[in-house]
C-alpha cells in the first residue's frame, strides 16, 4: 500500500503542483548541445501513404544547416532516434524509403495539435529536435503552407541562440516561489 508523506490539502484551496528534476537531453544518456524546434502541417484527409504525412528529422537538420549556415548535407555524419512518438497518432520508421524517414498517422477524426521529439547526431552535434505537428481536416496542404506553422528555430541549450531567427533566451526565464493558501509546498 502507497501512503503519501503530506497533510491533507482539499482541491478547492489551493493548486497542486508537480515538479520533476530533469535535464534537456538525458533521455537514452545523451546531452544535447542544441535545440531545434519545428513545425509540420499535417493533412488528416491524406491517403496512406501521402508525402505529407512523412517526417524525415536529418533532411530538416541538414536543410536548416545549409539554408542559414551554406554548410552542404553530409548524410553520413547523420543518425536519428525517435525519442518521444505523438499522443494523438502513431508514427512509424519507413526505412523502404529513407534510413530516417518516419510516417505519422493521425488517430482517426483528430485534428488539432500533436509532438514527436527526435534526437539527432549530427557533424559532432548532438541535437534535440523538437518537431510539433499541426494536423489538419484537409486532404493536402499548399506548397507554401497554410501559415499555421512558424519558421524552424536552432537554440543552443545555454541560451543563446545559433540563429538570428530565434528570439528564445532561457536565461531570461524567472520562477517565484509563492506560499499557496493552506500552507506551503512541501510542509507538513
Amino acid at each position: 500500500m502507497f501512503i503519501m508523506d503530506v497533510t491533507y490539502v482539499p482541491v478547492q484551496d489551493s493548486a497542486i503542483v508537480l515538479t520533476q528534476d530533469a535535464t534537456l537531453g538525458s533521455a537514452r544518456g545523451q546531452v544535447s548541445e542544441l535545440l531545434l524546434n519545428a513545425c509540420q502541417e499535417i493533412p488528416s484527409l491524406a491517403p496512406p501513404p501521402a508525402a505529407e504525412r512523412l517526417i524525415d528529422p536529418i533532411d530538416d537538420i541538414t536543410g536548416y544547416y545549409y539554408q542559414h549556415f551554406q554548410i552542404e548535407p553530409d548524410l553520413n555524419s547523420a543518425s536519428a532516434t525517435l525519442l518521444v512518438g505523438p499522443k494523438h497518432g502513431k508514427i512509424s520508421a519507413r526505412a523502404d524509403i529513407s534510413q530516417s524517414m518516419y510516417q505519422y498517422d493521425a488517430d482517426p477524426g483528430y485534428v488539432g495539435k500533436d509532438q514527436v521529439v527526435f534526437q539527432v547526431q549530427y557533424r559532432g552535434k548532438s541535437i534535440r529536435m523538437v518537431v510539433d505537428l499541426q494536423v489538419s481536416n484537409v486532404e493536402s496542404i499548399p506548397d507554401n503552407g497554410s501559415g499555421v506553422c512558424p519558421a524552424p528555430q536552432l537554440i543552443q541549450v545555454n541560451g543563446k541562440p545559433v540563429s538570428s531567427s530565434s528570439g528564445y533566451d532561457s536565461n531570461s526565464i524567472s520562477f517565484n516561489i509563492a506560499a499557496l493558501p493552506s500552507g506551503a509546498v512541501g510542509q507538513t
